[in-house]
């Protein structure tokens, strides 16, 4: 395949990149899709990893498990009352209970037996404390209160209610969760391709000084399709670094594009010594 050619290609073959000399904006272009389709087929693959686990067909039952069935909290005219005896504590589920040592020991507080201080709502060290009519969320660095008395349709929240919003909401958030990863990815290809042309108007400088100490003159025009189809070893090299989780670093790219494009231009300068 001409595409499998290519990638094989820009990583050592001082012919081909000799060749790119007489290429126009056109291949540039190809080379800049390539490499933003090389990053964004591996974001994909990241992703679908990440998310796998919610395209369980039972990641939403066991959402509507966390919720206790003997819970009913209703909301009438913006006062909150409960069925439970209060404070009535949520604890968080088990598998992101060992997640959550830097943060609040409990889930969701209830206490709506009499108006709440701020004292009161820190020292319930939840994340979320309802109140009679005050619903708090601890954020990152703060503490964030939600007024209901607004509020003046009634709303009973039971475990038949969460069962029936889940029921809806599945279909939607089934596919919510497979169109993300392809949505993000077309989104990284396109973006990536303006990145990398953008690149390419500093890459093309690189081609040409590099190209200059191995006595070959590259006009600018030549250096910028030459830089861009040495970016392609560059996003294989990032994608590599994101499977094995060391991270992408820039020095480290820029490295491995200066050394693909030292190995290619002064490859065809030795041949041509030696002969």
């Amino acid at each position: 395949m001409k595409l499998a050619a290519d990638i094989r290609n820009s990583f050592y073959s001082p012919e081909t990149y000799q060749n790119l000399r007489s290429s126009g904006f056109g291949r540039a272009v190809r080379f800049s899709f390539i490499a933003s389709l090389i990053s964004a087929i591996a974001a994909l693959i990241m992703m679908v990893i990440t998310f796998y686990p919610f395209m369980n067909a039972t990641f939403i039952e066991q959402l509507v498990a966390f919720y206790p069935s003997e819970l009913v909290v209703t909301i009438n005219n913006g006062v909150v009352s409960t069925n439970v005896e209060e404070p009535y504590t949520i604890s968080f589920p088990d598998r992101v209970e060992a997640n959550t040592n830097d943060g609040p020991g409990n889930f969701v507080v209830i206490d709506t037996t009499e108006a709440l201080t701020l004292e009161d709502v820190k020292a319930y060290d939840a994340w979320i404390v309802l109140g009679k009519s005050t619903l708090y969320a601890a954020g990152a660095n703060e503490l964030r209160a939600i007024d209901l008395s607004g509020n003046k349709e009634e709303i009973i929240i039971s475990k038949s209610f969460v069962e029936e919003i889940a029921r809806k909401a599945k279909p939607f958030v089934t596919a919510g969760i497979v169109l993300l990863p392809l949505i993000a990815s077309l989104f990284l290809l396109l973006f990536g391709m303006i990145g990398y042309l953008i690149l390419g108007i500093f890459g093309a400088l690189a081609a040409m000084l590099i190209a200059r100490v191995g006595d070959m003159r590259l006009h600018y025009r030549e250096g910028y399709v030459v830089s861009l189809y040495a970016i392609i070893p560059v996003a294989v090299f990032d994608a590599a670094t994101d499977f094995i989780e060391s991270g992408n670093s820039f020095w480290l790219g820029l490295a491995v594009f200066l050394v693909v494009l030292v190995a290619n231009l002064h490859a065809r300068r030795d041949a041509s010594t030696v002969a």
